[in-house]
């Protein structure tokens, strides 16, 4: 709980810029629109330096006032894209206010990391009587895979920092000071299809709150991909049935919120289907509740065949998903796996998954659980993608010390500190800048996110502004 405080601020300087930032286009991978936004206001801001790569990441430099440019810089940074629920096409998204939070209907809201953002553009013209020089550092695509992050050109961008303050965290009450690493792998099935000799035709839609693969993971939330594949796999099992066509999930690192099969039979009926995902769904009694809707479709000309059906239903069923492992030290996660998405293409059904730990070869043993499993089905490939490092913490650190002496002067009580299972990235920005040597990972209450219940808490929000004003000042004194 966050103590009260004057939100006016909130409302007169940070969310102006939140409802411009929901206005603008930003799934991950396509954030030119707001990239060119960002870089236009920074430009008009005197004094400010702004330097962009081709990945579209961008440094703005504010240089210290007078008496204090000996200091290094501090930097801060956040990213420009967001998970967009239920598809890529929910912008503008309309933010509204209830008791105190920040949500939207229907979307995900994108304070993961618009938040972030906001609070940067607002510091970037803050009238500081004394300040060290800042540094505000907006990455791309961090929501797939980091690779923004990793795609840093450090001769454009160039940095003088040596600590560095991440804005992607979602607990008032927490300072994290380390992460999980992280790496995707895609598995490639082929199918070939037959004319449809089915005269029944359904289409099986699993609904569920989806979520944050690294921070909600031990949740038990239902993924919508595996419900969906188990349910009718056990339908199929005394009924001759055939897919034609399949779709699910919408990123690496969200919990499947949705997944849809259809699939055709002579023998199936509405009334068996439902009966089927009833005893699904008491599997799943002890589990976050989701919806199952069943519907009568036109009959298509071609199937999957029958065998390829089997194949992609008992592979979606065996594939791991959730949490693998525990830390026995922190008592929190230690590995995971997501089962991400599916679709089809043409003669091809791609599932993509992701797994994490903050060991590496705890990744290493999940990629090889997944392919010994692939090998076992004909016609599967697999294709193990570029991860990103775990970040592992100092908690000697001179930043973490005055970051904690700022929370409990703002926030009345000293905060805890964080190893987290999701995917920061603080790991890869001190790789790719070797000056940064220190860095904390801190932010307001943000619940549900990567799901349509998302949602920011202001009372907090105002308070991480407070806190990081209080850092400017500990560092300019």
């Amino acid at each position: 709980m966050t103590h009260h405080r004057d939100e006016s601020l909130f409302y007169e300087k940070i969310y102006p810029h939140f409802q411009k930032i929901c206005k603008l286009r930003r799934p991950s991978g396509e954030e030119s629109e707001i990239t060119e936004f960002i870089k236009n206001y920074a430009q008009k801001i005197p004094l400010l330096l702004v330097e962009s790569d081709t990945s579209g990441n961008i440094l703005v430099h504010r240089p210290a006032t007078k008496g204090l440019e000996h200091l290094p810089p501090l930097m801060f940074q956040g990213h420009l894209d967001m998970v967009c629920v239920p598809d890529k096409n929910i912008f503008p998204i309309r933010p509204a206010i209830t008791n105190g939070w920040v949500h939207t209907e229907g979307t995900t809201l994108g304070a993961d990391n618009g938040i972030a953002v906001a609070i940067m553009m607002e510091l970037m013209r803050y009238p500081f009587e004394k300040c060290l020089p800042l540094e505000f550092l907006f990455t791309t695509s961090e929501e797939i895979g980091l690779k923004g992050a990793g795609s840093i050109d450090s001769n454009k961008l160039q940095s003088r920092a040596d600590k560095l303050v991440n804005v992607d965290s979602e607990e008032i009450d927490y300072i994290t000071i380390g992460c999980a690493g992280g790496r995707d792998i895609d598995i490639f099935t082929e199918i070939s299809y037959q004319p449809n000799q089915f005269k029944n035709t359904f289409s099986v839609t699993v609904t569920g709150p989806g979520g944050h693969s690294g921070i909600l993971i031990h949740e038990r939330i239902p993924n919508a991909i595996k419900v969906v594949s188990e349910g009718l796999l056990k339908a199929s099992e005394n009924n001759d049935t055939a897919i034609s066509g399949l779709s699910g999930g919408l990123a690496y690192n969200a919990i499947p919120a949705t997944a849809n099969i259809i699939i055709c039979s002579n023998s199936l009926s509405n009334v068996l289907l439902e009966v089927v995902f009833k005893e699904i769904a008491k599997k799943y009694s002890d589990y976050k509740p989701f919806s199952v809707t069943i519907e009568n479709k036109e009959t298509p000309h071609r199937i999957f065949k029958q065998e390829n059906t089997q194949k992609i239903l008992r592979l979606l069923t065996e594939l791991p998903h959730g949490v693998l492992k525990m830390n026995p030290e922190t008592k929190g996660v230690l590995s995971s796996i997501n089962l991400a998405m599916m679709s089809v293409s043409d003669t091809t059904v791609k599932i993509a998954m992701n797994t994490r730990s903050s060991d590496e070869l705890e990744i290493e043993n999940n990629l090889n659980r997944v392919e010994s499993l692939c090998k076992q089905y004909p016609d599967t490939a697999t294709n193990k993608l570029e991860g990103y490092p775990g970040w592992r913490p100092n908690v000697n650190s001179d930043l973490l010390r005055v970051a904690t002496a700022s929370f409990e002067k703002v926030h009345g009580k000293k905060p805890q500190y964080l190893d987290i299972h999701a995917g920061l990235e603080c790991g890869i920005l001190m790789n790719k800048f070797s000056g940064i040597k220190e860095a904390i990972s801190i932010g307001p209450n943000l619940l549900d996110v990567h799901s349509v219940k998302e949602r920011l808490e202001i009372a907090s929000t105002v308070e991480i502004w407070d806190i990081i004003l209080e850092l400017i000042n500990c560092y300019s004194s």
